[in-house]
C-alpha cells in the first residue's frame, strides 16, 4: 500500500501517516520500496519481523484489554463499547466534531 492509501484507510492525515511509517522503519517493521511501474510512488511493506511482531502484538493486546477491562462493572462495560461503537460509526462517516456535555449526556 501506499501511503496515502494507508491515511485513506486509517482515515487520517497523510503528515500522522508519515510518523507512523518513521516510525516502524526505525523499528523494523516496515520497509519501503518503489513501486515498479510508477517510481513516484513508494509502497510500504511489512518486514519478516514486522510481520511476525504484528502476529504477537495483536493477541497480547487483546488480553492487556481483556484484563483492564474486568475492572469495570458490567454496566461500565457496556457504556464503553456503545461509545466506542459511536466513535467508529463517527469515523466511519467522516463528521465533524460534535462538542459532548459529559455531565449531561453521561451522569
Amino acid at each position: 500500500m501506499t501511503q496515502r492509501e494507508i491515511a485513506g484507510e486509517l482515515k487520517v492525515s497523510d503528515a500522522e501517516v508519515t510518523h507512523l511509517v518513521e516510525a516502524l522503519y526505525r523499528k523494523d517493521l516496515a520497509a519501503r520500496k518503489k513501486r515498479a511501474r510508477d517510481r513516484r510512488y513508494i509502497l510500504i511493506n511489512l518486514t519478516s519481523y514486522g510481520k511476525w511482531f504484528m502476529g504477537h502484538a495483536e493477541p497480547s493486546a487483546v488480553r492487556i484489554m481483556a484484563r483492564r477491562l474486568e475492572a469495570l462493572a458490567t454496566e461500565e462495560q457496556e457504556e464503553l463499547i456503545r461509545l466506542c461503537g459511536e466513535i467508529e460509526r463517527e469515523r466511519d462517516e467522516g463528521t465533524e466534531e460534535k462538542e459532548i456535555d459529559i455531565e449531561k449526556d453521561y451522569y
